[in-house]
C-alpha cells in the first residue's frame, strides 16, 4: 500500500507532496486543484513498467485517441522538455518505487512554411528560429524499485506512435523480466456508466466467491441473503419474498455501490481509486456507501483513494467512520488540496479533525 508520494510536472500538478497516508484516503478542494490527477498519477504507479497506463487515464476523461497531442496533455504546461516524476514509499513489500516519463523525439522534422507539410507536429514557437522541430511521436517510462532487501531494479519501457502511409498505429514495449504482483483499478464516471458489473459478478459466481459479496451487503441490508444472475443479465437479489428482486431496485445507487465492492473485491491487497464518488448517489445514499466501502476493504485488505466535491459525501464518511472504526486505529484522512495558480497547498485532516470540523459544522472543503 502507499504511505505517500510526490508529483512532479504532472497534468496541472507542478509540485505537489502527500504524506500519512491511510487505508482509506479522501481528496477534496475546488474544482480544477488538481484532485483527479493526484489519484491518476498514483493509478501509473501501480504498474510503472505498464507504459498504457498513462493514455488510459485520458480514456478516463473522455479522451479515447491516443495521438501526439493526447500524450502531451500529460505534462505540466505542455512542457514535454520537463520529464514527469512521480515517486512513492511503500509498505515493506513493495518499499519505493519510482517512475520517470519523458518524451520520445525523433531526430527532428524540417518545416516547410510554404506547403505547411508540418501540420500532423506540435508546433511550439522556441523551434522556429532553427527550421525544425523534434517530432513527439511517444514516451519513454524509466523505473526503479527499491524491494524489501534495499536493491534497486531498473526498468524501461515504451508507448510510441507510428504513422505510415497505411495509418496510424499504436505500439509498446514493456520489460519482459518484471510481472507486477501489485493490483490495483480506476473507477471513473465513465466506468459507472459503461459498468461490466454483471461480467465481474459472473466471474466471482465461478470462482465460488459470492458470498465474500453477500457478506458485505448483509452489513448494509441485513434481509439479503443471496444473489443472481436472472434473464437479460439483470442481478436479481433475494429478500425473503416469494421471489428475488432486480438489485438496481433496492434502492438510490445501489448497482453503483455493487459495482464498488466488486472492484474492491477483485484487487484484493492492493489499490481502489473512486473519482468523483458521490456521482449519482442521492446524499441519504452516502452513508449507504461508505459502509460499503469500509467493510469491503477492511474484508479484503485493500487502500481506498477517492475524490468528492460533496460536503454531504466528507459528513457521511465521518458518520460511517466514527461507527465503524470506533474500536480501531486512525485509519482514515481527509486531504484539502489549495490552490493559486502554480502554487500548491495541502491540509491533512486525521479522524479526530474531521470530526470536529464536521461538528462545529465548518465546511471541510
Amino acid at each position: 500500500m502507499f504511505n505517500d508520494v510526490h508529483i512532479k510536472g504532472f497534468r496541472g500538478i507542478s509540485d505537489l507532496k502527500f504524506d500519512d497516508f491511510k487505508q482509506f484516503n479522501l481528496f477534496v478542494g475546488k474544482n480544477n486543484c488538481c484532485k483527479t490527477s493526484v489519484l491518476e498519477s498514483l493509478y501509473v504507479l501501480v504498474n510503472p513498467t505498464n507504459p498504457g497506463l498513462p493514455s488510459k487515464t485520458n480514456l478516463f476523461r473522455g479522451i479515447n485517441v491516443v495521438s501526439e497531442n493526447s500524450l502531451e496533455l500529460l505534462f505540466h504546461n505542455f512542457e514535454i522538455e520537463e520529464p514527469i516524476k512521480i515517486k512513492a514509499n511503500m509498505d515493506k513489500i513493495h518499499k519505493i518505487r519510482s517512475l520517470k516519463i519523458k518524451p520520445k523525439l525523433d531526430s527532428g522534422v524540417s518545416l516547410d512554411y510554404q506547403n505547411n507539410s508540418f501540420e500532423e507536429k506540435l508546433i511550439d514557437e522556441r523551434y522556429f528560429q532553427s527550421g525544425t522541430i523534434p517530432g513527439f511521436n511517444g514516451l519513454i517510462f524509466e523505473t526503479s524499485f527499491l524491494d524489501f532487501k534495499n536493491k534497486e531494479k531498473k526498468y524501461k519501457a515504451e508507448i510510441y506512435i507510428e504513422i505510415t502511409d497505411k495509418g496510424r498505429s499504436i505500439q509498446q514495449t514493456k520489460p519482459k523480466e518484471y510481472i507486477e504482483k501489485f493490483k490495483g483499478v480506476f473507477l471513473s464516471p465513465e466506468y459507472f456508466a459503461h459498468t461490466q458489473t454483471v461480467k465481474q459478478f459472473g466471474d466471482i459466481v465461478i470462482k465460488k466467491r459470492k458470498e465474500n459479496i453477500v457478506k458485505v451487503l448483509k452489513q448494509i441490508e441485513p434481509l439479503l441473503t443471496d444473489l443472481t444472475i436472472g434473464p437479460e443479465n439483470i442481478i436479481f437479489c433475494d429478500l425473503g419474498l416469494y421471489k428475488m428482486l432486480p438489485i438496481n431496485v433496492m434502492g438510490s445507487g445501489i448497482y453503483k455501490i455493487l459495482s464498488i465492492i466488486l472492484a474492491i473485491e477483485d484487487n484484493q491487497d492492493g489499490v481502489v481509486f473512486i473519482d468523483e464518488v458521490e456521482n449519482g448517489l442521492f446524499h441519504t445514499s452516502q452513508e449507504i456507501l461508505w459502509k460499503a466501502v469500509f467493510a469491503s476493504a477492511k474484508e479484503f485488505n485493500v487502500q481506498i483513494f477517492a475524490t468528492t466535491h460533496s460536503i454531504e459525501c466528507t459528513r457521511a464518511l465521518s458518520l460511517v467512520s466514527s461507527e465503524k472504526l470506533k474500536n480501531l486505529e486512525d485509519d482514515i484522512r481527509v486531504y484539502r488540496i489549495e490552490r493559486q495558480k502554480e502554487d500548491f497547498r495541502v491540509v491533512k485532516f486525521n479522524k479526530e479533525n474531521i470530526e470536529l470540523t464536521i461538528e462545529k459544522d465548518w465546511d471541510i472543503r
